[in-house]
């Protein structure tokens, strides 16, 4: 049965419980709680907080599908930056510190996807050719999924996306494989497939099995 969510980043003029209700109101079963600087800061929501929102959808039809830290975070007009390759540590840290916050909100709403982008290639890895952006992305997410135990039922996943680093399935197939954890899945968004292949049916099909 095919079950249809709809993101809290639709919604951003909403307060967050108020754009569950509206999600609700809509009759979709699933949301993407979307991390946003004004509506929903993973750095300024308490575990109390969250145990608020957990309540919430359990007063609700519409559950929580995902957690999808946010592309516009900390640059809204660089989106992804820092990313998980930014040449500077500092800024791989911030990054990587945003999905570890995904990955404890999951947990404490009981949801089992986070979400990620690659980010692109700037200008500081042209000017450092004999840095890897791969080996970065590669690092940094064994980073992040220190923060998954073994015994729980979290999923990180990585979304390909037109002109990041990770674009095409294949890409984030090879990245799955080079990761090879458990806990690391592709993340299948059919709009970013349809503008990122040549033959997207095709590729969607062998993708699958790495999906979540």
């Amino acid at each position: 049965m095919t079950k249809l969510s709809y993101s809290t980043f639709g919604l951003t003029q909403l307060s967050f419980l108020d754009a569950i209700d509206a999600v609700d109101r809509a009759g979709y079963p699933g949301v993407e709680v979307s991390f946003h600087r004004d509506q929903f800061n993973p750095f300024e929501i308490t575990d109390d907080d969250l145990n608020t929102i957990k309540k919430k959808f359990e007063t609700t039809h519409v559950q929580a599908a995902c957690v999808a830290t946010a592309s516009h975070f900390f640059t809204p007009s660089r989106p992804h930056e820092p990313s998980l390759m930014c040449i500077e540590a500092a800024g791989r840290k911030r990054r990587i510190n945003l999905v570890k916050r995904g990955i404890h909100v999951a947990r404490k709403l009981g949801v089992d996807l986070v979400t990620f982008g690659s980010g692109f290639i700037r200008d500081d890895h042209v000017a450092n050719p004999t840095i890897d952006p791969n080996e970065l992305l590669v690092d940094s997410i064994h980073q992040c999924l220190k923060e998954i135990s073994l015994d729980e039922d979290i999923t990180l996943l990585i979304e390909p996306e037109l002109g990041m680093f990770i674009e095409t399935l294949d890409q984030g197939v090879n990245l799955v494989n080079e990761v090879n954890s458990p806990k690391f899945k592709l993340h299948l968004d059919l709009c970013h497939n349809y503008c990122s292949e040549k033959d997207y049916i095709g590729a969607l099909s062998l993708a699958a099995q790495y999906a979540r």
